[in-house]
């Protein structure tokens, strides 16, 4: 039921749409609001075929750093993006009614609860969870942009302090990130009235998908914003003054104008019939066109991106059920610092540098093959402006370091995609990291090695052919059966740790988050419910990972010993790339090692990373340095697994494997009856026995129940435990009776003797003539 009030809130929204010359079929859709949430939704009111436009909005009416009151300042300051959208925010709501965006900030809430705003309870239910990551990545830099930029512009602009409070830019970020949209390079983010009431929905197994798209010209001039010629188009230079000092012979670049709240607040005509819409106006439209039907009484969704849930419950507040977009990202900086544990920091930093500088743009080269020339004109103009007007955009480096080296961020594509295949980018850095040091050599000398590397990996990779072959395989001519190169095993391991590593870092399971989705109620928090979609979604991707880059036993003896993360690539590899890998010749000491830990040389294991050192062991006292310190080690013995004999084992105990085919022999022969005889006589004895000299029976019941058991009469320990049980009882009912015979025969003897006695009493008073004295009374 809508009441009087969310009416009124309707009403005032549409009243503005109409007075900005925001357009939109009122015949085909209707906005509704949540009075619970106050959140808006559109639904359809008619069949909405494809192609269809939905409503038109100019972009004079869109919020954003060209439109804002403090433009001027914005400009001035070079800032850019969402950070300076949502200093927008905060200057138009501290203008409150003298802002023309009055009316439509006053319609979206304060703020959207994003993690950025929760309290430690729901932070507490996102722990182990990408959203915990990109908190730790972004709650810092928020507070540097808030002291760095919104203050020193708050003061600026003459804002009161209490008006952009650290708390107030919050909810004003959290609106921008959940609300702005991408206009064109004049506009950038903007807040764009009624194109942010269309709710999202991704297309996965439960929905459909969208019905609209958002479509826009942003094919326009980034310094006026004009769609065609403009004076701004003839050179992409900046305007030099003349060196006369005539002002006449100035030609003054024309400025855009910032908006005139009286022109603003001027009422126009609104006609709900699209046919009547004047399209030969001047201002550029944005529109939201259909893209799939929908029918009468649904609601009609937009979509903000193919995104993961993570993505979504941080930046949009919200996650869905079986998203097929969900992935795991998987730092760059743990796996550095992984790394660096087991190969020196040196090292690492080394390979590092050479992906910054060379493996990224080479591997980003590879998966997007389809840009031409005019995107990359395209990107370049928005990365400069982007670097000029960005905070900071121009002060670090992409990976999230400094000019001269220092902490990696989680800034590249490393994750586990939603099939929980590792991405191309983390699969050719982990390459870099555990290569040889003569292969990386090459790489550094010659990036295009790299380059046929990454599309060698990209379409399967190299195989090997495990080594040498036998005499019997050489004679015969036989293929030897290829296998995965010791590196491509070696990174398969790496990324199986690591989903077990993020799993570890959850403190529910799988299944317990399954289970307490299916129990919340309808009153349960939002919060609980999207944190238990995310981790449902994260674990699935986690569990695909396991099953794809899991290591068979068989894999796992040969690399198990190669896990010191200096890999050597299989021969095809080297062939392919001209890579000449000379290795030292460690025959002798091997030998020696065999001898000194007194084991065949096949059990012997050389750390491949300390080559040189070994090679320089002539003797057999510094073997036994080597081995105390662990650069050469002793193979367990491979003994014969029982797994499968306990696991047999236990099915029998459960009634498996017993059917009429295991049986051999008769029944007889299989288990003897006086086997089961003896058995059961010494269980029935033992507990004869034990319940004697505890003194639950006594010697005469003992020989009884001896002799019963002898007869056969007790099946089991069960049946006699009863027996006892009913014996002792009727035992003491028996007493009981008797014990009450027995006074009831003393009370009637006494009562007797009492009665003769008087008898005899009165026998002799009439013999003697006295009276009795009860008598005399």
């Amino acid at each position: 039921m809508i009441t009087s009030s969310n009416e009124q809130k309707l009403a005032e929204v549409i009243d503005w749409l109409r007075t900005h010359d925001i357009e939109y079929d009122s015949n085909a859709i209707e906005l509704r609001r949540d009075e619970a949430s106050g959140a808006f939704s559109v639904y359809a009111i008619q069949h909405l075929s494809d192609e269809q436009t939905l409503c038109r909005i100019p972009k004079e009416t869109v919020l954003s750093r060209r439109t804002c009151g403090a433009a001027d300042a914005l400009e001035e300051s070079e800032l850019g993006g969402v950070l300076a959208l949502a200093f927008c925010v905060l200057y138009e709501k501290a203008l409150k009614e003298r802002s023309p965006w009055c009316g439509y900030l006053n319609s979206i809430p304060e703020e959207e609860h994003l993690p950025l705003l929760w309290d430690e309870d729901d932070l507490r239910m996102a722990d182990g969870t990408d959203v915990q990551l990109m908190l730790q990545r972004d709650m810092p830099l928020l507070i540097n942009d808030y002291n760095e930029h919104i203050v020193p512009l708050g003061e600026q602009t003459g804002m009161d302090p209490a008006d952009y409070t650290y708390e107030r830019f919050l909810q004003a970020a959290s609106l921008v990130s959940s609300r702005a949209f991408e206009i064109d390079a004049y506009h950038g983010e903007s807040m764009v009235p009624l194109a942010d009431l269309f709710n999202h929905q991704t297309s996965t197994p439960l929905t459909e998908g969208e019905h609209v798209h958002f479509e826009t010209d942003a094919d326009v001039c980034p310094h006026c914003g004009a769609n065609g010629a403009c004076m701004c188009a003839d050179s992409d230079e900046e305007f030099e003054a003349p060196d006369t000092e005539d002002p006449d012979d100035f030609d003054e670049r024309e400025e855009p104008e910032l908006y005139d709240p009286e022109e603003w607040l001027a009422p126009a005509d609104h006609q709900a019939d699209p046919s009547t819409w004047d399209t030969t106006h001047e201002v550029d439209f944005l529109e939201m066109n259909m893209v799939r039907t929908c029918a009468p009484g649904e609601e009609v969704f937009n979509t903000y991106g193919n995104h993961g849930n993570a993505y979504l419950l941080s930046h949009y507040g919200f996650a869905e059920p079986k998203n097929p977009f969900d992935e795991v990202i998987l730092p760059m900086k743990t796996i550095i610092e992984n790394a660096s544990r087991k190969l020196g920091d040196e090292r690492v930093q080394e390979r590092v540098q050479f992906w910054v500088h060379i493996g990224r743009d080479i591997v980003d080269d590879i998966m997007q093959p389809e840009d031409d020339s005019d995107d990359d004109d395209h990107d370049e103009e928005e990365e400069e402006e982007d670097g000029s007007e960005g905070s900071d955009a121009g002060s670090e480096r992409a990976d999230g370091s400094d000019e001269e080296g220092g902490d990696y961020e989680m800034t590249d594509d490393f994750h586990f995609d939603s099939s929980g295949k590792a991405s191309c980018n983390l699969l050719a850095f982990l390459h870099i990291i555990l290569v040889d040091t003569a292969v990386f050599q090459a790489f550094v000398e010659d990036p295009a090695k790299f380059d046929r590397y990454v599309r060698a990996m990209e379409t399967g990779g190299w195989t090997s052919t495990g080594g040498p072959t036998s005499k019997k395989t050489r004679s015969t001519g036989n293929k030897v059966r290829a296998t995965q190169s010791p590196l491509h095993r070696a990174v398969k391991m790496i990324l199986h740790d690591f989903a077990n590593e993020r799993l570890d870092r959850y403190s529910t399971t799988l299944e317990n988050d399954r289970t307490s989705l299916k129990n919340l109620t309808e009153t349960a928090s939002p919060v609980r419910r999207f944190c238990l979609l995310l981790r449902i979604g994260e674990k699935e991707v986690l569990m695909r990972a396991k099953k794809n880059y899991g290591i068979t036993t068989r894999i796992l003896r040969g690399v198990s010993y190669c896990y010191s993360f200096c890999i050597y690539l299989a021969a095809a590899e080297c062939e392919e790339l001209g890579v000449v890998v000379r290795r030292a010749n460690l025959r002798t000491q091997k030998r020696l090692a065999a001898a000194v830990l007194k084991c065949g040389q096949r059990k012997i294991w050389l750390d491949p990373n300390e080559v040189n050192e070994i090679a320089n062991a002539n003797s057999r006292q510094n073997i036994r340095k080597l081995a105390k310190d662990g650069l050469i080690i002793k193979k367990p013995e491979a003994a014969v697994s029982r797994f499968r004999t306990r696991e047999r084992a236990a099915a029998k105990r459960l009634g498996r494997h017993t059917g009429p085919g295991k049986r051999k022999g008769t029944n007889e022969a299989r288990m003897p009856t006086t086997v089961l005889w003896m058995r059961r006589m010494r269980v029935l004895r033992r507990l004869l026995r034990k319940y004697r000299e505890s003194g639950k029976i006594d010697r005469h019941l003992y020989h009884e129940l001896y002799m019963k058991a002898k007869g056969n009469v007790f099946k089991n320990k069960r049946v006699l435990m009863e027996y006892i049980h009913k014996a002792k009882a009727e035992k003491a009912r028996v007493k009981l009776l008797e014990d009450q015979a027995q006074a009831h025969r003393v009370k009637g003897k006494e009562a007797r003797a009492r009665r003769q006695g008087r008898i005899d009493a009165k026998k002799e008073a009439l013999r003697t003539g006295v009276v009795p004295a009860t008598e005399a009374k």
